[in-house]
């Protein structure tokens, strides 16, 4: 907490008295992020075919990261080394996943030839793979790559 307050430019205190403890301070965080993630997909257009709509959402889902430095480390940081409790921030982006996958399925913009635990889980890999693979990637390509070769942007899917 202390480095937090420096940080912000505040005391422990004052980080103490608005959050209470190191676990009310990471749910406001956590609550902060999965806003993020609802706001970003309810901007984005709810037309064209399932296919089309996903792909929409995706790239809404990729710019918020690539804006938001902090918080893509922060998810690497909790999804990669956290605890995996229920109502970590990893519950809650899966549970909004799935709301977002019903109701595009109720509206026709979401294929329903697969399970909504299916949907959620290719869903959650494409937004997050990259996210979490990308710096492996580069980390190769710095290493073993030729002088001036750039990083190749990195894709991940599943096949169902």
């Amino acid at each position: 907490m202390r480095a937090i307050a420096a940080a912000a430019d505040v005391t422990v205190g004052l980080v103490a008295h608005h959050y209470g403890t190191k676990d009310g301070l990471r749910e406001a965080v956590d609550s902060l992020v999965v806003n993020l993630f609802a706001d970003t997909l309810k901007s984005t257009p709810m037309t064209g075919s399932p296919r089309q709509t996903a792909s929409l959402r995706d790239a809404a889902v990729a710019e918020m990261l690539q804006a938001n430095p902090t918080i893509v480390d922060y998810l690497r940081r909790s999804l990669l080394t956290g605890t995996g409790q229920p109502g970590d921030v990893l519950s809650r982006l899966v549970t909004l996943t799935a709301e977002q996958t019903r109701a595009l399925r109720g509206s026709g913009l979401a294929s329903t030839d697969r399970s909504v635990t299916e949907q959620t889980v290719t869903t959650i890999v494409r937004q997050f793979g990259r996210l979490f693979l990308q710096p492996l990637v580069n980390r190769i390509v710095d290493e073993l790559g030729e002088p001036g070769e750039s990083h190749p942007e990195l894709t991940v899917g599943i096949k169902g």
